[in-house]
């Protein structure tokens, strides 16, 4: 089953290495930027355009900070960290879901994060409004 998580026990290798095969296609596209989704992304983007000069922008839009998971080991914080930095720092620009993720790369990193405050689905509104949730 960890084959198919989002954290480092999955195929973030697997996916950074073979994406290289679409580098054609996607350098025939010319796009004006290169979005990347969570620190998977970034070696994605390294492994299709390495170190050439003419290559499109990385923006990346963190959905999760892995590095403030609470229940990380002390491995995977250091893990999560380096490369959510990394991610920041080579991008043009990072974007966070909340001012808490915002904060989290300022305290770490010195990174100034841009924030896009994502609207809740309204069945989501809706089972906060009922006040059926547990605090």
């Amino acid at each position: 089953m960890a084959k198919y998580s989002f954290d480092r026990s999955g195929p973030w290798e697997e996916y950074a290495n073979n994406v290289v095969h679409l580098k054609d296609e996607i350098t025939e596209f010319k796009a004006d930027l290169a979005m990347g989704v969570d620190w998977h992304s970034l070696l994605a983007y390294e492994s299709l355009f390495g170190t050439k000069k003419d290559i499109p922008p990385f923006v990346y839009m963190n959905f999760r900070v892995f590095f403030a998971s609470t229940n990380a080991s002390p491995q995977d914080y250091e893990f999560y960290k380096q490369i959510e930095v990394r991610c920041a720092k080579t991008a043009q620009t990072t974007i966070v879901l909340s001012s808490a993720d915002a904060k989290y790369f300022k305290e770490v990193a010195n990174i100034t994060c841009r924030v896009l405050n994502p609207t809740l689905p309204d069945h989501v509104m809706q089972f906060f409004e009922s006040g059926t949730y547990v605090k």
